[in-house]
């Protein structure tokens, strides 16, 4: 994500960045499941391990869970940007 290009004024390259940004989204929902079948083994983990495994799994889940919502709100952000800035090329 750090490497995408900053939006575009341009029309034609706005149209493109936000198919592509379509594109990302569908890859990053594809890994929800992988998320939710995580969560669930970590879930699972932490019931069955020492005390001193159990506090590692749950920050490292912890971790996981936040970078994901990072990814969800970025990529629901730089949406919006994109419609915008479009909206306001058509005015």
């Amino acid at each position: 994500m750090n490497n995408l290009k900053p939006v575009s004024r341009v029309l034609d390259t706005i149209n493109v960045q936000i198919e592509e940004h379509k594109a990302l989204q569908k890859e990053i929902s594809s890994h929800r499941e992988i998320m939710v079948s995580l969560d669930k083994t970590g879930t699972h983990l932490k019931y069955f391990s020492q005390k001193q495994d159990v506090i590692l799994i749950k920050n490292l889940l912890a971790s996981v869970t936040h970078r994901w919502e990072k990814v969800n709100i970025y990529k629901h952000h730089t949406l919006g940007i994109l419609y915008l800035t479009l909206r306001r090329n058509y005015k």
